[in-house]
């Protein structure tokens, strides 16, 4: 690659090594550098546009990928060119655009200028950087820029430096965080890692085992319940955070009820007991069903069908045919019981 800027990507280490020529075009001084320290060299809404396309070419089997890039001085725009060779390690390598004499400090393109409502988005294009289904590129990419940014959950994306480069509006609802203000900060300059302490032991056990881990939390400035998913990428973690107060709150009143229930149920001297419609199963028995029946409690629950052994034999025929009635209205049967 002699007289083409070049570098060599290693996400894994999250290291870059660069060739003179990519140093003199992105006017740096040091021949390696931390992946997070030369993706600050391009635009803010291209360094989200690279790491679509970075995360797009080690998780879908690509060998090759483009981009669109443009420095953050605005003096040049380049097209970016990716090749994955092995265990996260890529080439990289820039060439200028026709257009790029257009450019200048004073007169940024227009495309790439941020904006009060500046977001990141998806760059869907194949290894030339011609955009796949051009006939409809721009469709696929605002529809697939709407599912992530409507995903009903909370979506975030953590590099291997602790950095947030990515999180949808849900996930600034439901942890009341501006992220969009604090891509490429620390997590824990973020969040407090004191109030978030159990949040934190789960991420770098995902990030130092390589392991998808759930678990649930509480987040104190909304009160909210959630259920977390952190998945491990070669770029670093990708955390799904789910509201599950509600859930929670119908859990607890549901088992408040059966504790309500059994209390009940357990001082009620008559004898009861509550069975699924097929009488395979029986869900609930009442103390004083061994007094009347004279046996267990446990082997009526382990076979519910010997209770039949214990109704009268006259009686069976019109006991199992009131059973079925009760599936579908409801019927009072009458038998007699042999102890």
């Amino acid at each position: 690659m002699n007289g083409t800027p070049a570098c060599l990507l290693d996400l894994r280490l999250q290291a870059v090594t660069l060739n003179q020529e990519m140093i003199h075009m992105l006017h740096l001084k040091e021949t390696d550098l931390s992946f997070s320290q030369w993706i600050r060299c391009f635009r803010h809404t291209g360094q989200h546009r690279l790491q679509q396309s970075l995360h797009q070419l080690l998780t879908e089997g690509l060998r090759e990928s483009s981009v669109q890039l443009t420095d953050k001085n605005f003096n040049h725009r380049f097209q970016c060119r990716m090749v994955h060779l092995t265990n996260g390690q890529i080439t990289f390598t820039l060439a200028k655009m026709e257009e790029d004499h257009h450019l200048s400090v004073s007169a940024p393109v227009a495309a790439d200028v941020p904006s009060k409502n500046d977001k990141p988005s998806l760059s869907i294009t194949n290894y030339e950087g011609v955009p796949l289904l051009s006939f409809s590129s721009s469709q696929i990419k605002h529809r697939m820029t709407h599912i992530v940014d409507k995903f009903p959950h909370g979506l975030a994306v953590i590099n291997h430096n602790w950095e947030v480069v990515y999180a949808n509006p849900k996930m600034e609802e439901l942890t009341k965080r501006p992220f969009f203000k604090n891509y490429y900060k620390k997590l824990w300059d973020i969040f407090s890692i004191d109030e978030h302490y159990p949040f934190f032991q789960h991420f770098l056990r995902s990030m130092e085992t390589f392991e998808t881990v759930e678990f649930e939390g509480f987040i104190e400035e909304t009160q909210l319940d959630v259920k977390v998913t952190v998945h491990p990428t070669e770029l670093g973690l990708t955390v799904f955070l789910q509201d599950i107060t509600q859930y929670n709150k119908h859990l607890q009143a549901l088992k408040d009820s059966e504790e309500r229930f059994a209390l009940l149920a357990d001082n009620i001297t008559d004898v009861f007991w509550i069975s699924d419609p097929h009488f395979e199963e029986v869900h609930y028995i009442s103390p004083a069903f061994q007094t009347l029946f004279g046996i267990p409690r446990r082997q009526a629950f382990s076979d519910p069908k010997s209770l039949l052994e214990h109704v009268h034999e006259a009686d069976r025929s019109h006991f199992v045919g009131g059973l079925s009635k009760m599936k579908s209205e409801e019927f009072v049967v009458d038998y007699r019981v042999c102890v």
